[in-house]
């Protein structure tokens, strides 16, 4: 949860990252309207617009990791929309632009990378093409420094899926107890585990520097497996909720039978002046 001290209302991250992506996009809405009124696709006037906007301290007030990294996953996304569905000319470079500038501006140790659709690499290549025609080579180092430095994910999806937790530790499960029930795979590994410290033992005797350790590695597996069957079990209420689950359960019946028999009862009613007229 956020808290913004000024006005004392606490959101959920996801309420705070939204808000974000709406001001920063609003933010970028502007800056190319500046940038577009000034008819030019030279990196010297879209510098002054950053200044004058002070687009610097984007990232100001980010204190954490995890939301510097996803601010800038969004502000991404968002640019990408400009060269996607683009307006003119120079609201597609003003746009190259930003991603070029937001791309090395970035505060983390690992950066965060462009992800590219086909469709989005498209639309950029057609961008690019154009700008060589027209001879535009500040758009184009933009463009060609950030290939370079392997600014770009090209990916399938625009945002990244992912399965639930939950679904991840089942499919773990599954899958270490597959390969365990394989060919007898884990009495196999036993029988090698036993074998290996009886040869161990009779090496030791002739070499007493050497150093023996017990194994735990059977326990540490079979350990991991229970861990991720009880993790994957449902939460059984305790008997004192499954008593007012049950108590409700009956209330929203008989509510229901209720209302059942209104309304059949109001039917016949209908049914029976119907008939008589």
């Amino acid at each position: 949860m956020v808290r913004f001290r000024s006005t004392e209302v606490i959101y959920s991250i996801s309420t705070y990252d939204r808000f974000l992506t709406i001001a920063f996009q609003a933010d970028v809405e502007n800056f190319l309207l500046k940038f577009e009124k000034l008819y030019s696709l030279r990196f010297s006037d879209f510098a002054s617009v950053w200044k004058e906007m002070q687009f610097s301290y984007v990232n100001s007030g980010q204190h954490y990791y995890t939301f510097i990294r996803q601010f800038v996953e969004n502000c991404f996304f968002v640019l990408k929309k400009f060269i996607v569905y683009p307006k003119n000319i120079f609201t597609e470079v003003g746009a190259l632009y930003l991603l070029y500038a937001l791309y090395f501006k970035q505060l983390i140790k690992d950066w965060v990378k462009i992800r590219i659709t086909l469709d989005e690499y498209l639309k950029l290549q057609d961008l690019v093409e154009r700008l060589r025609q027209e001879q535009q080579l500040e758009p184009l180092f933009c463009y060609a420094k950030l290939l370079t430095n392997n600014a770009f994910e090209f990916v399938f999806q625009k945002k990244p899926l992912a399965p639930e937790s939950s679904s991840i530790k089942c499919k773990l499960t599954l899958d270490l107890k597959g390969i365990l029930n394989e060919d007898n795979f884990l009495e196999k590994f036993t029988k090698t585990v036993t074998n290996y410290k009886d040869a161990l033992s009779k090496f030791s005797v002739e070499n007493p520097g050497l150093g023996i350790f017990e194994s735990t590695i059977l326990e540490e597996i079979q350990s991991t497996v229970d861990s991720l069957e009880k993790s994957t079990e449902p939460m059984e209420l305790p008997p004192e909720d499954n008593s007012i689950y049950e108590r409700r359960t009956k209330i929203k019946d008989k509510a229901m039978s209720v209302r059942a028999a209104n309304f059949n009862a109001g039917l016949k009613v209908e049914i029976e002046e119907s008939v008589s007229e």
